[in-house]
């Protein structure tokens, strides 16, 4: 029964962190003036919350699918799969597993599948938002964030989630 308590008081922790991560972002967000940018995309359209959302969970989505990584190499994996026997008439299978992703490559990716370069833009953005008010830096990249000696998945998962929750949010319900 103690075990289970003690996991409740940290979904409960995780989850009261969150909330004021999200909003200490507001206030970082409307500091910056970053509100009057941050709901339009690079093409000029506009965007909402849940489309930005949207391109952040999907990023999610992938990087647990295919693992994460905070280096830029990330091509498949090649691996030779054959049993001895083929293997000694000279008979070799090719497999390719799917490649691992850094953030930054998993939102790219999700940019050019269900999401766009707007949403992809603004998701960047939010992210480096969510870093500063977790920080109380000035500025903060995600690429050089997750680059970081011994970053965690765990603390990745965090940020998409913080950034998934504010775009939710704050985030217009309808294109203005």
């Amino acid at each position: 029964m103690d075990e289970a308590h003690e996991t409740i008081r940290g979904l409960e922790k995780m989850l009261t962190d969150q909330a004021a991560q999200v909003e200490r972002t507001a206030e970082v967000m409307q500091q910056r003036h970053a509100h009057t940018h941050l709901w339009t995309g690079r093409s000029g359209e506009p965007l909402t919350g849940g489309q930005i959302a949207d391109h952040l969970t999907a990023t999610a989505r992938l990087l647990q699918r295919n693992g994460w990584t905070p280096n830029r190499n990330t091509e498949p994996i090649r691996v030779i799969d054959t049993t001895p026997a083929d293997a000694a008439e000279g008979v070799y299978t090719h497999t390719v597993a799917p490649r691992r992703h850094s953030l930054n490559s998993a939102l790219w990716d999700v940019a050019h599948g269900p999401g766009d370069l707007d949403t992809y833009t603004s998701a960047c953005t939010i992210l480096g938002l969510v870093l500063c008010a977790r920080t109380g830096a000035e500025t903060a990249d995600h690429v050089a964030w997750e680059r970081k000696r011994d970053r965690r998945v765990e603390e990745v998962f965090v940020l998409l989630d913080t950034a998934v929750a504010f775009a939710r949010r704050y985030g217009p319900r309808k294109p203005a």
